[in-house]
């Protein structure tokens, strides 16, 4: 319990100032990024004041008849529907002349990213107990994208708890009925607040597919096969899971698409799939991972003993490798934006680093080396969770990550902000499948570092979160 509220308290330290500096110290009127620009603030506050505010105030001048077809956000209505209702019960009926108190809905946004830091924090505890999953939550905690998104009104982390919630009931409920019923409604919430998140609807039905008699058609060594296989997990499962495709469906019927016609965004966001997305996911999975590399080190020891003889090791890394280079990976920061052909890799530490660094035939190098070691770190995650009796699990959360990018992918924006929080939890839960069996047998040293590197990540993260998101706040409030 104590682990998992000092981490609660350490994003809190950082989000919590920041909004009550808002509070305290408000923008003037802004109209544009520019205004934003010139005052250097997080780019955070210039979504919230420029796009989720204005559409939070429109429904609720329209409360309680809201338009969810003609508004101007690329994503699904929920969040922006359920903050107009706050409003309407904290300040009543909209009067255009004074504005409703921001307060209420600000409070409530941090109270969506600190459940997100205790739900991610509350599965991995137990699996791997509570001072673990404490320093293999940390970069969750620190994250500049979950901070801000806990500071600023964006529709994120409301999305990223649901996720979380509805993937956490997938892969460790054990396959119950009614849980992955719950990780299926659940997941349809999500998809009422951006609908992107329909795939967390999947892990619950391959959960139930895990569980069920299909399990013995699986290649032999690819799962554990269960020992009293049942149909009514399959069954519950596919329920949750049909209830977010209907949702999705209906929201498609609306808007003619998958985002609301009336959106501005639309021509950014669905100007046709990002290929540079499935080589930028590995990308982040390998930079972050190498913080978890001495989870794995057996496995890593076991591959390079026979590397040419590992068929799943060498596919790995192919399959980083082609994605890396089959299509332009290098960023577009500073290329022009009015063709087509422009699709944003921008935006986030990673593509920071990639812009700094030299690319080949727009292929960067740093992409080209780091999506391998990706590929193969998530390999040796699962390898080392099912050597632990944990395969199916971390199964589960590997296919999850396929979907998440799978789904990401007809994102024309590649933004580091839509990737960092699902990779940080992904690699935090398969950390804890493995840990018990990991630190028993491990050496002194290697012990040590299983505690100190994810720490050393969050430490980088945390710094980040401080330039960009607290520095900027201060600077504000004290001009």
């Amino acid at each position: 319990m104590v682990p998992g509220v000092l981490l609660v308290l350490i994003a809190a330290m950082v989000a919590v100032p920041i909004m009550a500096i808002q509070i305290a110290a408000p923008l003037g009127p802004v109209t544009s990024v520019k205004d934003f620009d010139d005052l250097k603030v997080p780019s955070e506050w210039a979504d919230q004041a420029l796009f989720h505010r204005p559409i939070i105030d429109t429904m609720h001048r329209q409360w309680p008849s809201i338009d969810i077809v003609e508004y101007d956000s690329a994503t699904a209505p929920g969040y922006h529907a359920f903050m107009a209702t706050v409003l309407r019960a904290t300040s009543g009926p909209y009067d255009a002349d004074d504005r409703a108190n921001i307060a209420p809905v600000l409070v409530l946004n941090v109270a969506f990213g600190l459940a997100l830091v205790g739900v991610v924090y509350a599965f991995a505890a137990r699996l791997a107990g509570p001072w673990p999953a404490f320093v293999l939550c940390l970069p969750v905690a620190t994250s500049k994208y979950i901070l801000g998104a806990t500071a600023f009104l964006t529709t994120d982390n409301l999305a990223w708890l649901l996720v979380a919630i509805a993937l956490g009931l997938a892969a460790f409920s054990r396959a119950r009925p009614r849980s992955l019923l719950a990780a299926g409604l659940v997941a349809t919430v999500s998809v009422g607040v951006r609908q992107i998140m329909v795939w967390s609807a999947g892990p619950a039905v391959l959960a139930g597919v895990l569980a069920s008699p299909l399990a013995r058609f699986a290649p032999k060594g690819l799962v554990d096969r269960p020992e009293h296989p049942s149909w009514r997990p399959l069954l519950f499962s596919s329920i949750g899971f049909a209830f977010a495709i209907g949702l999705l469906s209906i929201f498609a019927l609306l808007w003619g698409g998958l985002v609301p016609q009336a959106s501005e965004f639309v021509r950014i966001h669905a100007a046709g799939p990002n290929l540079a997305t499935p080589a930028f996911a590995l990308a982040l999975c390998g930079a972050c991972g190498f913080f978890y590399l001495p989870l794995v080190w057996d496995e890593l020891k076991r591959v390079a003993a026979r590397p040419l003889s590992d068929a799943p090791a060498m596919l790995a890394i192919l399959l980083g490798l082609v994605c890396a280079i089959a299509v332009r990976t290098s960023a577009t920061i500073d290329q022009p934006r009015d063709t087509q052909l422009w699709k944003s890799r921008a935006y986030g530490w990673l593509w920071e680093i990639v812009r700094r660094t030299p690319d080949v035939a727009e292929r960067s190098v740093v992409i080209a080396l780091a999506a391998p070691a990706g590929a193969m770190g998530l390999l040796l995650l699962w390898r080392a969770a099912k050597r632990a009796g944990r395969g199916n699990e971390a199964l589960i959360l590997l296919v999850a990550l396929v979907g998440f990018v799978s789904a990401q992918t007809m994102n024309t924006m590649a933004w580091q902000r839509y990737f960092e929080p699902i990779v940080l939890i992904v690699l935090a839960w398969l950390g804890a499948l493995v840990w018990r069996a990991t630190t028993e047998n491990a050496a002194h040293l290697r012990r040590r570092l299983i505690w100190v590197c994810p720490a050393l990540l969050a430490a980088l993260l945390l710094g980040l979160s401080t330039l960009l998101l607290v520095v900027p706040m201060v600077r504000h409030a004290t001009a």
